[in-house]
């Protein structure tokens, strides 16, 4: 498993705002980082020494999503074309609750204690 960041992108102010942090599997993690592994010299590399092609993630992708590949590529398709208009402007990080100066409390007593 490997962790991976959600984030809410107010297009108007230029802000992402780090809202979750999920676990999800290998495979998963490349597909959400598909530009990385199938669209760069290193990440097409790495996904070779795996032993794994862009076609591994698209099946993947297909299964688990139970959708068709041209249901993958107007999804990716999507993708990219939001990576571009995003990818215009110098934005700014709020990490909201997961920044290192927030202290996190947790309401459930613990076991054992009264």
């Amino acid at each position: 498993m490997e962790a991976h960041e959600f984030w809410e992108y107010d297009d108007e102010n230029h802000v992402q705002r780090l809202v979750a942090v999920h676990h999800l599997c290998s495979m998963c993690h490349k597909v959400k980082h598909i530009g990385f592994w199938c669209y760069t010299r290193e990440g097409r590399e790495r996904l070779a020494r795996e032993g794994l092609t862009r076609e591994d993630l698209i099946e993947h992708f297909c299964r688990v999503n139970n959708c068709t590949r041209e249901d993958f590529e107007r999804h990716e398709e999507e993708a990219f074309r939001k990576w571009v208009e995003r990818s215009r402007h110098r934005w700014r990080q709020d990490l909201g609750s997961y920044h290192p100066d927030v202290r996190r409390v947790s309401r459930r007593p613990m076991k054992g204690r009264g």
